[in-house]
């Protein structure tokens, strides 16, 4: 092979080498055929005997291939920056010094935390509000409270902030706004001695206490009551066996509460079967439009704590009793066979007490349980005894005779006290349980006061549901709820029967506006406290004590009221054609 043949076969070589690593022509060299999930760049030096040529291709690794190859770690990402991200508020828990938790709600449009302290600030002071701990939680991110995470105290009379700093460093300031509304009522604040707790509280043991009421947000009430000493225990029959507890008060001195005349006793209902809260106060409203009753009582709804600790909507008010301010009759004197008389139908226990000492029956069985209320059962002289159970009997044989009535009762007072029974159908009275009766110093038998309306105005699990009877005629079926009592005969007597319809077409107009505006009066007063009420007794949807099955759907406020006025209503209409 000559010189000339070597050097063109070397030059052909070469540029064979070159177009190859070119990628000329679009054609591919045998080595990139090879199909490898991973590639990488690699420097591959080629020698021949007597030509050196250095170039760059992409190649693969195979079993077959030899070759030199530096690898570099790809770049990581940085996280993107969210610029309107935040950290979601996810609670807001803040407890008052006494242990109560405050009810929030959160508004991140706003981005503001209202805290409801409207029932739970530190009742030391009714009105009051003190520091409170928080504790927030966000999600993805951390509550900040000045220089302390997560837990803080807030003053809960002064605008607070807090920020939510979320895992990217965005932050989202929150304002805390407590809204320091309160209940329209008045504030009765109880404070029990010797470290006693409300299950303390027992039915026939009293227990020492202090107690004041603020007026602040009740400016009706000419002034409430400084703090005062006495002694609370609990009250009524079967109300007393429910979960919302009845109480008497004595305090150790007379004190004017709410504007009424001063006193020592007095009582706060519990109005648990009652969710109107209001049916006595409506009742006695009522009751004072009767001008033959020498004596109503007065209740006034109001809010309750007992050791600071809320126990909802009460009713405070007058005690059953004698005295100048109350059933004002003529004291007792050990001179004289007579003096004025309360008595209670219905207000004994056969179990606990005695025939002839403690209560007697009218020889019709018409009248029953007749109690000595004043002078009491262990006071009144054998003379006194005598001399009211015969007047009793000398009525209860007119009555059943149908003529006489004039010379033992007082019909004007009965019918009145018909009327305020039969308006609100008040069927656990009926003349067969707290029903009250008085006879002064030379007078007749009156009917009265009127007393005990909470399972009234179509409130009673006993009563008909269409309302279309009269209460006081009762059954002669030893069974019945109502027996045949003094009412059945009345109601046969067409003397008395035409006074009774004249009185009510009297009375019915003014009765039914007093009944009206006293719904409206102190539906408006009660409302805001209602909803703490029945947040502590979740009562709505169950027929709480023996409340009616036609009052069980009515489970809202706006609707007990509405209930209310279509009941009164809707008696008055059936009265107007019965009576």
């Amino acid at each position: 092979m000559t010189k000339r043949t070597i050097t063109a076969i070397t030059a052909l070589v070469t540029a064979l080498l070159a177009f190859s690593a070119c990628g000329g022509n679009n054609s591919t060299s045998s080595i990139d055929t090879v199909s490898q999930p991973e590639a990488t760049t690699a420097s591959t030096t080629q020698t021949s005997a007597s030509t050196s040529v250095s170039t760059t291709v992409t190649t693969t690794t195979s079993a077959t291939t030899s070759a030199t190859t530096t690898t570099t770690e790809p770049e990581t990402e940085e996280p993107p920056v969210i610029e309107e991200y935040c950290g979601e508020l996810l609670s807001f828990v803040a407890t008052t010094p006494n242990g109560t938790k405050l009810k929030y709600k959160i508004d991140e449009e706003d981005s503001t935390v209202y805290c409801d302290a409207t029932y739970n600030a530190n009742y030391a002071s009714p009105y009051e509000l003190k520091f409170a701990s928080v504790t927030a939680e966000a999600e993805n991110g951390t509550c900040i409270f000045g220089d302390t995470e997560t837990t803080a105290k807030l003053d809960l009379n002064d605008e607070q902030t807090f920020i939510v700093e979320d895992i990217n460093g965005q932050t989202k300031e929150y304002t805390v706004i407590t809204e320091q509304t309160h209940g329209l009522l008045p504030i009765i604040n109880i404070t029990l001695a010797d470290d006693k707790d409300v299950d303390d509280i027992k039915r026939n043991k009293t227990t020492e206490m202090t107690i004041s009421i603020d007026c602040t947000n009740a400016p009706e009430y000419s002034h409430g009551l400084s703090m005062a000493s006495g002694t609370i225990r609990g009250r009524g029959n079967s109300t007393w066996k429910w979960d919302k507890k009845p109480y008497k008060i004595k305090l150790d001195e007379k004190a004017e509460v709410l504007g009424l005349p001063a006193n020592k006793d007095w009582i706060l209902l519990a109005n648990y079967a009652d969710k109107s809260l209001m049916r006595c106060t409506l009742a006695y409203s009522m009751g004072k439009v009767m001008d033959n009753f020498d004596w109503v009582p007065t209740q006034y709804p109001v809010d309750l704590f007992i050791n600071g600790e809320y126990q909802g909507v009460y009713s405070i008010g007058e005690h059953m009793e004698t005295g100048k301010n109350r059933v004002n009759i003529t004291e007792q004197s050990e001179e004289s066979a007579e003096c004025g008389y309360l008595l209670e139908v219905g207000g004994a226990d056969s179990d606990y007490t005695t025939k002839g000492v403690d209560y007697f029956h009218a020889d019709s069985d018409l009248l029953n349980f007749i109690t000595f209320n004043y002078p009491s059962p262990k006071n009144i002289t054998d003379e006194q005894k005598e001399h009211i159970m015969s007047w009793v009997q000398g009525a209860d044989d007119a009555i059943v005779a149908k003529e006489g009535l004039e010379e033992y009762i007082d019909i004007d007072s009965f019918c009145d006290w018909i009327i305020i029974q039969e308006l609100t159908n008040n069927t656990d009275s009926a003349f067969r349980r707290s029903c009250f009766l008085t006879k002064d110093v030379g007078g007749l038998l009156k009917m009265g006061p009127i007393w005990d309306f909470d399972l009234a105005f179509g409130n009673l699990v006993v009563d008909n549901s269409h309302y279309d009877s009269w209460t006081i005629i009762g059954s002669y079926d030893e069974d019945a709820y109502v027996q045949a009592s003094w009412g059945n005969y009345l109601m046969k007597n067409e003397s008395f029967r035409a006074r009774l319809r004249e009185r009510w077409f009297e009375v019915r107009d003014e009765l039914l506006q007093t009944a009206m505006d006293t719904i409206d009066y102190y539906g408006e007063k009660i409302y805001p406290s209602q909803v703490e009420n029945f947040q502590v007794w979740d009562i709505w949807d169950i027929k709480a004590g023996y409340s009616s099955w036609s009052n069980y759907k009515a489970n809202t406020y706006e609707l007990q009221l509405q209930y209310l006025k279509d009941f009164l209503n809707d008696r008055a209409d059936w009265i107007d054609e019965n009576i």
